[in-house]
């Protein structure tokens, strides 16, 4: 019985001591039939953790940095600029210069300027209500609000939150524990 009992004691301890396991180390894990691949421990959630869809892909295997929902107003979906937008086609160019990363996708073009609430959209001014930031770690990436970045590409975007009488637009009848964004792209017409 004593030996239980010093086994049940070592092992709160550890619980209580060891860091845990969070959405900053493990990505999403797959949704039925998917794999979500192996947890990259250089990945940092900045903010609350978002699933997003495109097109019925869900993305789990992000490259190296998490989209995450900003945690004070205006709790935009922010996403890492490159990332999102090479997965609707797009090209994207960093201009070290001025601090700008520039989406290009047909006709379009978004001009998108680190610490700035303003954006250029096909050379006219839009003012965004949430700022451009830079990432430093694990790598250097920009994130920008997804809903802008993907309307302005011709893009939908839904958003369901979790809880109460919510249910997945993915998984059709399933309650989601996390936000849930879905891009369709292009955008069907209306």
């Amino acid at each position: 019985m004593r030996k239980l009992t010093v086994l049940v004691v070592v092992c709160l301890l550890v619980l209580c001591l060891a860091p845990g396991v969070s959405a900053e180390v493990f990505p999403p894990i797959g949704g039925p039939g998917q794999d979500a691949g192996e947890p990259n421990p250089n990945l940092k959630l900045w903010g609350k953790a978002v699933d997003i869809h495109i097109n019925g892909e869900w993305i789990v295997k992000w490259k190296d940095a998490l989209p995450f929902i900003q945690e004070d107003p205006p709790w935009r979906t922010m996403v890492p600029v490159r990332f999102i937008s090479e997965k609707l086609g797009a090209k994207v160019t960093w201009v070290q210069e001025e601090q700008k990363a520039v989406i290009e996708l047909g006709e379009k073009k978004i001009e998108l300027w680190v610490g700035k609430n303003t954006a250029r959209v096909n050379g006219e001014e839009v003012e965004l209500d949430a700022s451009i930031w830079l990432q430093s770690e694990p790598a250097w990436r920009i994130f920008a609000p997804l809903r802008f970045v993907t309307e302005c590409l011709g893009g939908k975007v839904e958003w369901t939150p979790p809880g109460g009488l919510s249910k997945s637009k993915v998984y059709p009848g399933q309650k989601i524990a996390i936000d849930e964004v879905v891009i369709t792209y292009p955008a069907p017409a209306e």
